[in-house]
């Protein structure tokens, strides 16, 4: 549960099976070993399930002043089981 994953492109963590207290302390755990910038995005995928988890990370994204947007699958679609996080 909770891991994180990372391709050449794509900086990930999946929180799904995760409580809010954990999704909170992986994703700040997460961001923290990614602070150096060199990737530009981070991927979260928190899932849409009951919403929990999606907007307690919200929460802290926005009170940590992280800028982030829903991913997009292309052609105007949104993905919203998974959070960008802007890393510049």
């Amino acid at each position: 549960m909770g891991k994180a994953k990372q391709t050449a492109k794509k900086p990930m963590i999946d929180l799904h099976g995760c409580t809010v207290d954990e999704a909170i302390i992986k994703v700040d755990d997460f961001l923290h070993k990614h602070s150096s910038g060199t990737h530009g995005r981070l991927y979260i995928m928190t899932g849409k399930g009951s919403g929990k988890v999606q907007k307690a990370v919200i929460q802290y994204l926005k009170k940590a002043h992280y800028p982030w947007k829903h991913d997009e699958m292309g052609v105007g679609k949104v993905n919203k089981g998974i959070l960008v996080v802007f890393n510049d």
